[in-house]
């Protein structure tokens, strides 16, 4: 703009027009919220800053100024739309679990990611906006470790985390045919486990000296910590799909790790290994 300054997603994450004297209208909305569902349910926040959880406040932090710095890109029109961060743990805190967001309905003019990371729809042009959530899910994670990692197909459907009764029951169901088991008697039936948390129960600490569920809660912040450079990455990737120059309308489809292993780096910078013989 010849006579004032248009602050983009580029600036504080709103959508603001000011003219030269610095009067002007600003979208009291920001473009880009974060969620951390995991410590405070239902709660948005407008910074990273703001997130208790580190491994999450740096991921959040990052992806946003990814995302701004492509929106900037765009031109001079504001950006509109709302995109969150958001964090799910691997349980909830009670009976009832936030689901993961569905992805934006698809439109001609849009370019759409679909994946258990990332869901966004973004519109260029006159009119630019961009809906979506990226999406930081604990369960996700330990899908994407046990399909890199060959142990077995990761299940259909969206990452949701398990309600809190339903997580313990499934850890106290490994504690009982594994853990406590008489010495020298084959486990019990574990078909009932879903894949990714056998896999989890497997390399969490075997002991039932506490609660196995909490043992398993530990693990899960090994698992997130050796994948997180890999998460980073392969959001900004996927973000790029439709923001980077060249990107046209259409669905980019994902449906696990295994179909982005061209996009990005999901990287996993030190296996975890199990404490159980196989």
């Amino acid at each position: 703009m010849a006579n004032g300054l248009k602050l983009t997603a580029a600036g504080l994450g709103l959508a603001c027009i000011l003219d030269g004297s610095g009067a002007g209208a600003c979208d009291a909305s920001p473009l880009i919220v974060y969620r951390d569902d995991a410590t405070a349910p239902g709660v948005t926040f407008e910074s990273p800053e703001e997130l208790a959880d580190a491994p999450f406040r740096r991921f959040a932090g990052d992806v946003a100024g990814h995302l701004r710095s492509r929106l900037a890109a765009l031109g001079d029109s504001p950006v509109e739309g709302r995109v969150t961060v958001l964090r799910q743990g691997l349980a909830g805190p009670g009976d009832e679990v936030v689901p993961v967001p569905t992805p934006p309905e698809a439109t001609a003019d849009a370019c759409r990611i679909v994946s258990p990371w990332v869901t966004l729809s973004v519109r260029t042009g006159a009119a630019p906006r961009i809906d979506g959530t990226l999406l930081w899910s604990e369960r996700q994670f330990l899908r994407d470790r046990l399909r890199s990692d060959g142990d077995g197909i990761a299940p259909e459907g969206p990452p949701d985390p398990f309600p809190r009764p339903v997580f313990e029951a499934h850890a106290a169901t490994y504690a009982d045919e594994v853990l406590l088991r008489p010495p020298d008697t084959p486990p019990g039936d574990l078909s009932a486990l879903p894949p990714e948390l056998l896999w989890l129960f497997r390399r969490a600490p075997q002991s039932t000296r506490g609660p196995f569920h909490g043992m398993a809660e530990g693990a899960v912040a090994d698992v997130v910590a050796e994948g997180a450079a890999g998460q980073t990455a392969l959001t900004r990737a996927l973000i790029d799909l439709c923001l980077a120059d060249g990107a046209t309308p259409g669905t980019h489809r994902f449906d696990d790790i295994a179909a982005v292993s061209g996009i990005g780096r999901p990287i996993i910078e030190k296996p975890i290994a199990t404490t159980e013989e196989d």
